[in-house]
């Protein structure tokens, strides 16, 4: 793929210091992607097993085979992008238009209806695995639709290397605070919960009916924290979606050469940087996707409570923190 930059009529300022306020909204836009990323990769699992019944066999399948759609929901949404120009901008219209139904999609994912989560609890996994299916790969295809425009504004935001590097380094910050964010809430709640849905198994187990009907009542919660967070959130990444789109400028032009999908096939196989690029993105995305899932299991049966998810999140996010700025802002 050929790609031009050439200055537009506000391309006078392409090349000077950024307001901080232009950063800082650029950040804003990788911590409201993180609310829908960070609460899929860290919790989806631990809702699909212990909220809504489902066999963690069949959700891994799922998750493999939604991974294989999100290959070509990235290539289509890369397509839909690249051919696509208004007078708002190449990259920031999608952001706008597509911020509240990914964010609405991460409140349908994690709200599995109460009458398939029955019959999942029950051992028929169909319509709850199903549901599972749809919403998590619709849920992938609006990821993608919003967070490869961002990742490209900030090449058309401006030509200096030193402020690209500015905003790569901010932008890391903001995805890094949105997973300890994330973390800091859910685990604390989801640890309390569980602690007293462990005293009344033990009761009900003994034959004390209210015991039992306390536990289904436990369940309801767990299910109303990831309902009230993830509609949460659709107020606070709207926001900061918003004030990407707001503050975060156009001022290059990228003009585009129209290309097939063979060709870009034909460009990988040659292109030996570009090869190693993807083969680094796919290793770097398979240890998030792998690690993940299993910090809330970790916390809870090796640590012994969920609540030290926080803990885990705090020293990955905690040196993610510390290191980006001497990669991204440091030395030169």
């Amino acid at each position: 793929m050929t790609t031009k930059e050439k200055p537009s009529a506000e391309a006078h300022g392409a090349l000077h210091t950024m307001k901080p306020v232009t950063v800082f909204s650029y950040m804003l836009g990788d911590f409201g992607c993180n609310l829908a990323f960070s609460l899929s990769t860290a919790w989806l699992l631990f809702y699909y097993t212990d909220v809504a019944g489902l066999n963690a066999g069949l959700i891994a399948t799922m998750f493999f085979v939604v991974r294989l759609w999100d290959a070509f929901a990235d290539l289509i949404a890369g397509r839909i992008v690249d051919q696509t120009m208004t007078r708002w901008g190449k990259f920031r219209p999608f952001i706008l238009w597509f911020a509240l139904p990914l964010l609405f999609l991460s409140f349908l994912t994690f709200y599995v209806p109460d009458n398939w989560k029955t019959e999942a609890w029950a051992g028929n996994y169909g319509p709850a695995l199903l549901y599972a299916y749809l919403t998590y790969a619709v849920l992938g295809f609006f990821y993608s639709m919003v967070n490869i425009p961002y990742g490209s504004l900030a090449s058309a935001m401006t030509q200096s290397i030193k402020e690209r590097a500015k905003l790569v380094s901010w932008r890391l910050w903001g995805g890094a605070a949105a997973g300890l964010f994330l973390t800091a809430i859910i685990a604390p709640q989801i640890s309390t919960i569980q602690r007293a849905m462990s005293a009344a198994r033990i009761k009900a187990t003994a034959g004390d009916a209210a015991a039992q009907a306390e536990f289904v009542r436990l369940q309801g919660d767990m299910q109303a924290v990831f309902t009230q967070i993830t509609l949460w959130f659709v107020v606070l990444g709207g926001l900061c979606f918003l004030m990407v789109f707001l503050f975060c400028k156009e001022h290059v032009v990228r003009v585009s050469a129209k290309t097939t999908m063979r060709e870009t096939v034909q460009t990988l196989k040659v292109n030996k940087p570009l090869q190693i690029l993807c083969l680094s993105s796919l290793f770097y995305l398979t240890g998030v996707y792998a690690v993940g899932p299993i910090s809330a299991y970790y916390a809870r049966y090796y640590m012994g409570d969920t609540a030290h998810a926080t803990t885990i999140a705090f020293v990955n996010s905690g040196v993610q923190l510390l290191v980006t700025p001497w990669r991204c802002g440091g030395r030169r």
